[in-house]
């Protein structure tokens, strides 16, 4: 699970983005869509993390 750092969704890039530490930000993209810009991602009040495309909403599971 990500218990720390930030989540970033760029429209142009079509990415999701995990920042570790904003001072010295390299970014990781977790999740690249070929076809669809990602809009937004958020967490649920239970720790899920979302993010959606124009047309669906996808549950992230994080990398081990």
């Amino acid at each position: 699970m990500l218990r720390c750092g930030y989540l970033l969704a760029s429209f142009v890039t079509k990415a999701v983005y995990y920042i570790a530490d904003i001072d010295a930000p390299d970014p990781i993209p977790l999740i690249q869509k070929e076809t669809e810009s990602i809009v937004d991602v958020t967490e649920s009040n239970t720790g899920d993390v979302y993010f959606t495309t124009g047309r669906t909403i996808y549950q992230l599971v994080p990398p081990l």
